[in-house]
């Protein structure tokens, strides 16, 4: 077998490794569309992981990977710092990296030039330890807001313009659906049926998970986000006069009045993508009880909330569709995740009869 050494890398050029790189990457994307059925917004979350691991080995050809290379991006994954918290990048989020890396990695082995370079044994150096995993899981009951932290920061909203009722519908919606934040980016007026408390979530026409099609019925959590719902789909169309192709949550309109720039007012555009409607979701948590929740915490929260009241495996398999998810054990696994209050309550009550 041939000796690996970066130099032997190192002695084309910089514009040569870049082309293959790219040619690479535009191959792996093909292969993650056409092999694995993969949509593109997907794809580019795997590609991106990729990418990253590209800039820190400074752009040079992917064949220079080895296992001191796997351990020394690993390392620095440990050390980064998240741009939104501050903090060191969680378990949780460097998990996906080093997964997505491992398999662009074992799928590179398998493409003409690169056989002979990566090796299977380097691959698996891209593994975080049972003692990290073990403890990031630790985790997982702090990573969704409880139904009172979100109904508290729901309160705190500001009501003093369009954008500021637009946010708490936007927040009374996750509440009711816990849709994914890109599909309520692309949901529009004709989508939401009011009087049956349903949105439709049309794969054709919004953002859902793998381009989906499927029916959301709203979770009867509290009147309060319904009403405000129904407030704001009122002035959407009876005020605003929005059309059903409209958008529910548009954006922002900046307009310039003097030297004070004007940012209360709406268009009619839907967001191209789901970032700044988040940062409204987290900020509104920041500001009500300390701690950034993002949408996707809603669907942890709501999980839990409506299998908690399941009370057979019917009734769970419901909830589960109701999010959007084909399989029961999606819901279980991913999402509901017990409260160490909840664990131990359930332990004090084990072999207890309900008495009616």
């Amino acid at each position: 077998m041939p000796v690996r050494t970066s130099t032997s890398i190192m002695t084309s050029s910089k514009a040569r490794r870049s082309d293959a790189n790219e040619r690479t990457k535009r191959q792996y994307r093909r292969y993650l569309k056409e092999g694995k059925g993969l949509d593109p917004k997907t794809i580019e979350h795997h590609v991106r992981h990729i990418i990253r691991f590209e800039e820190h080995i400074g752009f040079q050809d992917f064949r220079i990977f080895d296992d001191e290379i796997a351990v020394k991006f690993k390392n620095a994954l440990r050390a980064e710092t998240s741009n939104l918290t501050g903090r060191v990048l969680t378990v949780a989020t460097i998990t996906p990296i080093l997964n997505h890396l491992k398999n662009f990695m074992i799928w590179l082995r398998s493409q003409s030039g690169y056989k002979s370079h990566i090796r299977y044994d380097d691959i698996e150096y891209l593994t975080l330890s049972r003692k990290e995993v073990r403890a990031g899981g630790a985790g997982l009951a702090r990573s969704k807001p409880t139904m009172e932290e979100c109904r508290q920061s729901f309160i705190t909203m500001p009501t003093d313009s369009l954008a500021d009722l637009r946010d708490r519908a936007l927040f009374a919606m996750l509440m009711l659906t816990g849709a994914r934040i890109d599909a309520l980016t692309t949901l529009r007026i004709k989508h939401v049926n009011l009087d049956e408390c349903f949105i439709e979530q049309c794969g054709a026409e919004m953002r859902t998970k793998n381009s989906k099609t499927f029916r959301t019925h709203f979770f009867p959590v509290s009147d309060i986000y319904l009403n405000e719902l129904k407030r704001w789909y009122r002035h959407l169309r009876e005020i605003e006069v929005f059309g059903f192709e409209d958008p529910v949550f548009p954006k922002k309109c900046y307009w310039t009045r003097g030297v004070e720039f004007d940012k209360g007012g709406l268009t009619r555009e839907f967001y191209s993508t789901g970032s700044m409607l988040s940062k409204t979701i987290s900020d509104t948590f920041q500001r009500a009880v300390g701690r950034r929740y993002g949408p996707y915490a809603y669907r942890k929260t709501l999980a839990t909330w409506a299998t908690e009241r399941a009370e057979t495996r019917f009734e769970a398999k419901i909830v589960s569709l109701n999010l959007g998810h084909s399989r029961l054990v999606t819901t279980d696994e991913c999402y509901v995740h017990p409260s160490e209050a909840q664990r131990r309550e359930g332990i004090r009550n084990l072999g207890r009869k309900k008495v009616e």
